[in-house]
């Protein structure tokens, strides 16, 4: 595998894994602030509730009719409007019947609160999620009073049996959704941005290794492990101009080993016929005893420690 390939598998290990870590985060993000939305949207929906059940407990003690103490329930939650945050009141068959809304000319009516994306209505929404609790959060889709597109809208519900009410409160969500994407197109900016810069990083990584060993690293072992073998032909390709890096080097060093292992088979060559020379001189100087035959095996010998000389040299620039 090429070293660009290997890195190339790191910077995609690295995506990958701040992928998972982005999107987490700004998942986990975008969950809590949808829950901490919750828990305010349930803080008033039980507010409004110790509210009403303040005046059920005056109708008990008998300081209040039944009549006068809705009466007052209900304006006290009317009071507890606040801009587009409201708490709404239902009561009658299946709470189709409005008690208490910002526009009042809802109220005294019913209405099923329209029709969801799924086909079922808002009321029908509230009673399947009461199913097992007084209490319950539901998601649904309407417009903004000041608007003609449905957005996702939260809303949480109590029943007071004792009254029939569905004490409500609403609140649109569409601001975490577009926090959440936000978030999301600038996690993308930055992890390009990162990515980008890793990628850069890998290539010049990739580049500088590559110059320093004069090819991919798998084929320059491969080249000095069979040099170490013993392999001198081995074809070692350098890059125009490339005399500095590990493979220029090492194809230098074979280079080398080449004309180290020539010389040293030439010289031995050499001794093995000046051994046959010398051995020809002394059984001819042996005999004739001459004078001259002496010269020549002598002179025989000379070479022959030359040539001894030069087989050792040969030999220490091999091993060193």
């Amino acid at each position: 595998m090429k070293l660009i390939t290997k890195l190339l598998l790191i910077v995609l290990g690295a995506v990958v894994g701040m992928i998972l870590v982005g999107g987490f985060a700004v998942t986990s993000l975008r969950s809590t602030q949808l829950q901490e939305r919750q828990r305010s949207m349930e803080l008033v929906v039980k507010f409004a509730t110790h509210q009403v059940e303040h005046y059920m407990e005056l109708e008990k003690s008998g300081k209040l009719s039944r009549e006068d103490a809705q009466t007052a329930a209900k304006d006290a939650i009317r009071a507890m409007r606040d801009g587009e945050n409201y708490v709404f009141i239902r009561s009658g068959e299946k709470y189709l019947l409005t008690l208490v809304h910002p526009d009042q000319r809802k109220e005294g009516k019913e209405s099923d609160g329209g029709t969801l994306p799924n086909g079922q209505t808002v009321i029908d929404a509230y009673m399947q999620a009461l199913q097992n609790s007084n209490f319950a959060f539901v998601s649904i889709y309407t417009k903004r009073p000041t608007g003609d597109v449905a957005v996702p809208k939260l809303v949480a519900i109590q029943i007071i049996p004792d009254w029939n009410w569905l004490i409500a409160s609403g609140d649109f969500v569409d601001d975490i959704d577009k926090a959440f994407w936000n978030y999301v197109v600038d996690f993308l900016i930055i992890g390009g941005a990162v990515l980008f810069g890793v990628l850069v990083l890998a290539f010049v990584l990739a580049r500088g290794i590559l110059k320093q060993v004069g090819g991919e690293p798998h084929v320059a072992a491969e080249a000095m492990q069979k040099i170490a073998n013993g392999d001198l032909t081995v074809g070692i390709k350098l890059r125009e101009g490339d005399n500095t890096s590990l493979m220029a080097s090492l194809r230098l060093m074979q280079m080398k080993l080449k004309n180290i292992t020539t010389a040293i088979h030439e010289n031995t060559s050499s001794l093995d016929e000046q051994l046959q020379t010398f051995t020809a001189l002394a059984k001819a100087y042996t005999q004739s005893k001459l004078e001259e035959d002496k010269h020549q095996m002598l002179r025989s010998i000379q070479k022959l420690w030359n040539t001894v000389d030069i087989l050792v040299k040969s030999v220490s620039r091999l091993k060193s």
